[in-house]
């Protein structure tokens, strides 16, 4: 049975978190292609979390392509794409750290799909903001505007800094928009 440890955390649901797990296990391989998940009922119950958390859980999976599903026999894992077997990361570390003791580096991991897919969903934003700088951000992304998942992301970011660097970047972004300083702000996606 899969087990992990979910908590709860301010900007992550918990069917996001169980999301990752699971994804997480099967880009590993520790989940093999053709392994039978548990059943959402049976899952729910091992990690005390409601049946929609799971079936929450089950249907990005499903929605990404790690899993397939076969009607009253239950959920299995997909062969994944050669690209995405090795997990290539790239890590990036800050020159300067501007905030002391808050790890500021970055993993970058592939987009779920073929190295094609990846660059046609990267085109497209290009194009769109071509078009459109500010419509880019409704823009779908594994079905949520490319705004919500940076939101939400960013979200998951902000609240594992501590309380003193948080204050800081508040007041530090108040002086950016309240005195119009020039100051800019970059988000790397």
């Amino acid at each position: 049975m899969l087990t992990y440890e979910l908590k709860k955390e301010r900007g992550l649901p918990l069917y996001e978190a169980l999301y990752r797990c699971i994804r997480q296990d099967i880009l590993t391989g520790k989940l093999a292609p053709g392994d039978k998940l548990p059943s959402k009922r049976a899952l729910a119950a091992h990690l005390k979390v409601s049946q929609i958390t799971v079936e929450g859980a089950y249907d990005q999976l499903l929605s990404e392509g790690y899993i397939r599903t076969r009607q009253r026999v239950g959920c299995f894992v997909e062969p994944l794409p050669q690209l995405l077997r090795a997990e290539p990361e790239i890590r990036a570390e800050p020159e300067s750290r501007p905030f002391s003791g808050v790890d500021l580096t970055a993993n970058v991991s592939p987009i779920v799909g073929t190295e094609k897919a990846s660059r046609e969903l990267v085109e497209s934003l290009l194009e769109e903001y071509k078009k459109d700088p500010s419509g880019v951000w409704e823009t779908e992304v594994f079905g949520k505007p490319l705004r919500e998942l940076v939101r939400d992301e960013m979200g998951v970011k902000l609240t594992h800094l501590p309380d003193d660097v948080r204050m800081k970047l508040g007041q530090s972004l108040g002086k950016i928009i309240n005195e119009g300083t020039g100051g800019m702000i970059c988000i790397l996606l």
